[in-house]
């Protein structure tokens, strides 16, 4: 089901936050406008052409991928983007959350046929962070089509599971990492997947999708020679915690000074407010 951002925004919310709630994700349309659309791919380049040491980059002939992380710390572009009022707006009132803090951003910019499947996965057990209502918003300034979108898995955000993080280049179960649990994981099979509705999207420059942190989700191969611009900002809420339990988070808290332990307070001077 698609919910305007005006709607959500000016209080009329209940629906939209009881279709987030049941199913995990919600579609928003026409958050951003035109002017917000040209200052987003204008920030995205800026990025591009000034990568953190935590960007991934792969090109050839037939296209490219880029990847960064974290950008928010070094450019105020990517800043306000992150504490967008209507952005915060949706964010809260679709959770119910009294405050808001940013976790990080990611950018992502997909062009050509060489970008292969995202493979399954929820973004929890890459966070230095829990929480049961954090959420992401991923936005899109050059609109995506059906056949090229990202999967939603509906109601797996109800798992009380943690499942085992993917290798994003090799799509295979996450090995060589010495500080990851196995214990608390569960290896990610069709078996599971098959009690999920997977629901695709598509979505006009200046949609976003809203979904959980425990939301398992990916995205189908790119096969467009139109670039897709896109930025996800993964937001902490009402009941935010620090967690021990993560795999190779990104960026890497612990050595940027973060003391993480397990149910810690969340820090302001590494998560700011943003509402």
């Amino acid at each position: 089901m698609n919910f305007e951002a005006k709607e959500i925004i000016n209080g009329n919310s209940k629906s939209a936050k009881d279709f987030l709630v049941e199913n995990g994700y919600i579609q928003v349309s026409h958050l951003l406008d035109s002017k917000e659309i040209n200052d987003f791919e204008k920030t995205l380049d800026l990025v591009k052409k000034k990568p953190s040491p935590f960007k991934i980059q792969r090109q050839n002939e037939d296209g490219e991928f880029f990847m960064d992380f974290n950008n928010w710390r070094r450019f105020k572009e990517v800043f306000e983007i992150c504490k967008n009022p209507k952005i915060v707006s949706i964010i809260k009132k679709l959770s119910g959350s009294k405050r808001c803090q940013l976790m990080h951003e990611d950018i992502i910019i997909k062009e050509g046929k060489m970008v292969n499947e995202t493979p399954v996965h929820h973004d929890r057990p890459y966070f230095v962070t829990k929480g049961d209502i954090n959420l992401s918003i991923w936005i899109t300034s050059s609109g995506v089509s059906r056949d090229s979108s990202l999967l939603m898995y509906s109601k797996s955000h109800k798992s009380k599971n943690l499942f085992l993080p993917k290798n994003f280049l090799t799509g295979l179960n996450a090995e060589g990492y010495n500080n990851l649990n196995r214990k608390i994981f569960t290896p990610l099979d069709d078996n599971i997947l098959s009690q999920f509705e997977e629901v695709d999207f598509e979505l006009e420059a200046g949609d976003a999708i809203v979904f959980f942190h425990n939301t398992l989700h990916s995205s189908k191969k790119h096969i467009s020679n139109h670039k897709r611009n896109s930025l996800v900002i993964r937001y902490l809420l009402d009941g935010s915690s620090l967690t021990k339990n993560y795999y190779n988070n990104v960026p890497p808290y612990e050595r940027m000074g973060l003391n993480v332990v397990e149910d810690g307070e969340i820090p302001e001077d590494f998560f700011p407010y943003v509402d």
